[in-house]
């Protein structure tokens, strides 16, 4: 039998007892290091049969999430645990103390891995089309779950700086996405943006789609429409760049309609999720995005400006000089050379015309939804 818990009665029974339950990165952050942890059953057995005495701290026994308890183990309690980072506040500073650690951490899916997740579900389900989605600024806690089934949605780690350019690079890997699949008989692309190849960010993200394969499109409509005229038969592969909120955080003259934006969004989905089946081929639908957003009405009240003029709200690059106070409060990126700040911090005031910025490492700026849809 297994009991399901609220984080406080879960920490209140491992007082009294060691525990079995599924993996889980979150909880293993949140716990930190006033328990012990052991990553499986075997292991936990190896340690209490050792001759030295094992530590006197609350004990919890880590099991893969399809791990079918064996009998031996059946005096442990099972447990399951309703702890939700997405709504624990204290797991924003815990985000940016582990940041490195969940980085590594198994099951924690990462933006660097999705042309991986991609490419391996392409290869598990075989479908005639593969369709891979990248919105530009969407963060986890605002995807719009309606009409999505919850366990398709999945949060998504940006694990490096939350800037479009770095993230939408991730996203399409190296090698390309187009390539990788290429060579598993997807020879025929098309590709969508709103810009053209005179963009640098556009050709990169593009790179291997010729001219009539890239199509710079007004509106997500001609997206769909395409679908419409298509007699799609073949193993293609559709990559399509979508707007997001990116640009309405940024320079907006009146506060963007959220919500409103996020309704789009969910109905460019969802109709795109219809158009698929109605060509009744296997198929397989991937949608992302490069960062999120942290709002203005999200900054803490602890929020500190440090007015430093013209530069990113969120992030230092490496030849700027950081300050040696803030160095022990947020997050170096070695492969970019890029300090992110945490939530409490602010390299200046946002603009009358911003509404919102990324670059740093919060839970809304560094977790983005992954959607998964297979047919």
């Amino acid at each position: 039998m297994t009991y399901k818990l609220s984080f406080d009665e879960f920490a209140s029974i491992l007082e009294k007892t060691p525990v079995t339950i599924a993996w889980n990165p979150w909880l293993k952050v949140k716990l930190g290091k006033s328990i012990v942890t052991f990553s499986s059953p075997l292991e936990f057995r190896l340690a209490v049969n050792r001759l030295q005495p094992m530590a006197d701290k609350p004990t919890v026994i880590f099991v893969d999430q399809n791990e079918t308890m064996a009998s031996n183990y059946a005096f442990l309690p099972a447990v399951q645990c309703t702890y939700d980072p997405f709504r624990d506040p204290d797991f924003e500073s815990l985000l940016v103390q582990h940041f490195h650690e969940l980085c590594s951490m198994p099951r924690v899916f990462k933006q660097s891995k999705v042309p991986d997740y991609f490419v391996e579900s392409v290869e598990s389900s075989q479908p005639t089309i593969a369709v891979f989605v990248v919105v530009d600024g969407l963060s986890f806690t605002d995807f719009p779950f309606t009409d999505f089934p919850r366990d398709s949605v999945l949060p998504c780690l940006v694990d490096g700086v939350s800037v479009t350019t770095e993230g939408m690079r991730r996203l399409v890997g190296n090698p390309h996405i187009a390539e990788r699949l290429f060579k598993r008989g997807f020879w025929k692309r098309a590709g969508f943006s709103y810009w053209d190849r005179h963009n640098e960010l556009a050709d990169q993200l593009f790179y291997t789609f010729t001219e009539g394969q890239l199509k710079k499109v007004e509106g997500f409509d001609q997206v769909l429409e395409w679908f419409d005229m298509k007699h799609l038969k073949e193993r293609t592969y559709v990559q399509i760049v979508r707007t997001g909120l990116d640009g309405y955080s940024h320079n907006h003259r009146d506060r963007p309609p959220k919500e409103h934006l996020l309704s789009a969004i969910k109905k460019d989905i969802v109709n795109l999720v219809d158009k698929l089946r109605k060509i009744a081929l296997p198929f397989v639908l991937f949608v992302t995005a490069d960062h999120g957003i942290l709002w203005n009405y999200n900054f803490p009240s602890n929020t500190v400006f440090m007015d430093e003029g013209a530069v990113p709200v969120r992030y230092y690059r490496e030849k700027e000089n950081i300050p040696e106070r803030l160095r022990q409060l947020g997050v170096w990126h070695p492969g970019n050379n890029v300090f992110s700040l945490p939530v409490s911090h602010y390299r200046r005031r946002l603009k009358n015309t911003e509404w919102g910025c990324h670059g740093g490492v919060s839970v809304a700026e560094s977790f983005v939804p992954l959607l998964r849809v297979f047919g």
